[in-house]
């Protein structure tokens, strides 16, 4: 479509195909992050099932911030696909590339 618009000298035609095209490429680029972040008492920290991995622990007392990540291999072998779609809805697709990229910034900085 954006070869045939710039053939036929139709700009805006153009421009609204390759805005399309780098739209759709950017949505497509997006994956979910398999990592949560919560602050948990040891007993919460304790009664993980194996279907998370801890990646890191901070302690505060009787809290702890931890970041677990999901363990899509576990869940796939012992509890079938089903069980790992949900997870994987569940978490939801909520990226930004901007916020990932500011995150991991972030993250190399301390």
């Amino acid at each position: 479509m954006k070869v045939e618009a710039q053939l036929n000298n139709q700009p805006t035609i153009r421009n609204i195909a390759k805005l399309l095209m780098n739209s759709m490429y950017g949505r497509f680029g997006m994956h979910p992050s398999l990592t949560n972040t919560s602050i948990w008492t040891e007993e919460q920290i304790n009664s993980l099932t194996n279907g998370w991995d801890i990646l890191s622990k901070i302690d505060f007392g009787e809290l702890s911030l931890v970041t677990t990540i999901l363990n899509k291999e576990w869940i796939l072998e012992n509890l079938g696909e089903e069980v790992l779609l949900k997870h994987l809805v569940n978490m939801g697709n909520d990226t930004n590339v901007a916020i990932v990229k500011n995150q991991l910034t972030l993250k190399t900085k301390y």
